[in-house]
């Protein structure tokens, strides 16, 4: 193979990129990571010792800016930081959701899970929740309505604490259960039309270098 083709075929090869595919795993408490579900709603999936988490889309372009929150929220000071995620920022998304399956028996778990990414916001409320799931829900699987968490000054308050690509939750529920909807950065790659460019400009300097030795 001549050399300058070689070179062309390892250009292409090194700016092309693949997204590498969000992770999510359990740092401490009762977490767990499952697979996307077929169904999410009030009671499923559901166990009273349990946080599950999942991911949902991946690589996806915001077509409209994202209000969400940040920082962290606790029973003596319930005030997360707001937060805005631009239009054009390429996200993945997670669900994090505690279902209790005892009833109306009050249950009560703590987990914190580490993202494979930089956590830019959560959505946290129920509207927010419902008008994300077209956008960034998982494909496959159905949404009925989530509440999002309880965020207050009162002992049975929801607790959570951002801090770079992890986060701690203190979840207390009775039923429904309380779900959270988790923004991470998606790594950024070099589309392959880039890739295109950077190949057509190899070549044209490579055969510039065979001209002037010709």
């Amino acid at each position: 193979m001549k050399l300058w083709l070689a070179a062309a075929i390892a250009a292409t090869t090194m700016f092309a990129g693949t997204v590498q595919a969000a992770t999510i795993s359990v740092v401490s408490g009762d977490g767990a990571v499952i697979a996307a579900p077929g169904r999410v709603s009030n009671t499923t999936p559901a166990d009273s010792t349990t946080i599950f988490a999942f991911n949902e889309a991946e690589g996806v372009i915001l077509a409209n800016d994202l209000d969400a929150v940040t920082g962290m929220s606790t029973v003596a000071d319930p005030t997360p930081t707001s937060v805005t995620i631009g239009a054009g920022t390429a996200v993945d998304s997670h669900l994090v959701i505690f279902n209790s399956d005892a009833g109306r028996t009050q249950v009560n778990a703590m987990a914190t899970f580490s993202f494979s990414q930089a956590i830019l916001g959560l959505i946290i409320d129920g509207a927010g929740l419902a008008a994300t799931n077209g956008e960034l829900g998982a494909e496959g699987t159905s949404y009925g309505a989530l509440d999002g968490l309880e965020l207050g000054p009162n002992a049975n308050s929801d607790e959570f604490e951002v801090v770079g690509n992890t986060l701690f939750l203190n979840l207390t529920v009775t039923q429904p259960g309380e779900w959270v909807r988790v923004i991470t950065a998606s790594p950024a790659v070099v589309p392959v039309p880039a890739a295109g460019f950077v190949l057509l400009g190899g070549l044209g300097a490579l055969t510039l270098v065979r001209r002037r030795r010709g």
